[in-house]
């Protein structure tokens, strides 16, 4: 059985600091820090090229994946969109892209996509019952649905606004 490699002793932030200064002040070469030191080549290799913080605090972003990570800034303001449903379409289907990007499982992906389309499917409704303004809303929708099965909550809307014109014209 081969003799386990000794392991390099751990660096203090004073040293750390000294490396640092060695190596970009005096200009020394990491050979030469290496020597002086008495440390290896690659922890002083590791600290000139920033792989190691110097300030003695925990890294800010350990356990967080670093790869494609981009602060985004906010694409949008409120006074992009006409209403609260238009917002909250916005919304959803913004979290839907975000699901998308995220690294889920798959069962919770489901399960997210599900709970947007409930909830897709509940603000159409509202925004069916909201857009025919009338006390009868939801029985002229469903007329409409009765001769147009297929019709979905646009066509109902379509459909409605096409014969209030022709009654208002009428008058």
């Amino acid at each position: 059985m081969p003799a386990k490699k000794k392991l390099a002793p751990q660096l203090t932030l004073g040293t750390k600091k000294k490396i640092w200064k060695l190596f970009y002040d005096d200009k020394k070469s990491i050979q030469n820090i290496c020597a002086e030191l008495g440390v290896t080549y690659w922890q002083v290799y590791r600290i000139v090229n920033s792989q190691v913080k110097l300030n003695g605090k925990p890294r800010a972003d350990k356990g967080k994946s670093r790869t494609g990570e981009t602060k985004e800034k906010v694409r949008w303001t409120i006074n992009d969109f006409e209403d609260i449903d238009d917002f909250a379409t916005f919304l959803l289907m913004e979290a839907l892209e975000q699901s998308a990007r995220e690294k889920t499982t798959a069962n919770e992906k489901v399960k997210m996509v599900r709970d947007i389309n409930d909830l897709q499917t509940k603000l159409q409704n509202r925004q069916l019952v909201g857009m025919l303004r009338s006390a009868d809303a939801e029985v002229i929708a469903a007329v409409i649905k009765r001769y147009e099965p297929d019709a979905d909550y646009k066509r109902c809307v379509e459909i409605y606004s096409e014969e209030l014109v022709k009654h208002q014209r009428a008058k």
